[in-house]
């Protein structure tokens, strides 16, 4: 099996600096793909909505709340 680490950044540079750090590992063995996330800071001061009555979809979530791994192939448009 082989593995990267990894860490995130913030997307806005405009948003005030959190005391988070998200760091993570990616592996890939035969045919799955394991990718694990690490949330690290005072987590009593993460703001976690309580979930939606009626679940639906949002335009621009990434850009706040959501941890989301994109994949693509090497030299693809």
């Amino acid at each position: 099996m082989n593995g990267q680490d990894f860490s995130l950044k913030p997307f806005s540079p405009i948003s005030p600096p959190l005391n988070f750090k998200i760091t993570g590992h990616i592996a890939r063995r035969s045919h799955q793909l394991a990718i694990r996330y690490d949330l690290r800071g005072d987590l009593a001061e993460l703001m976690i909505p309580a979930p939606a009555a009626v679940p639906a979809r949002r335009q621009g979530l990434w850009e706040e709340t959501c941890f989301e791994f994109f994949l693509g192939v090497k030299d693809s448009p």
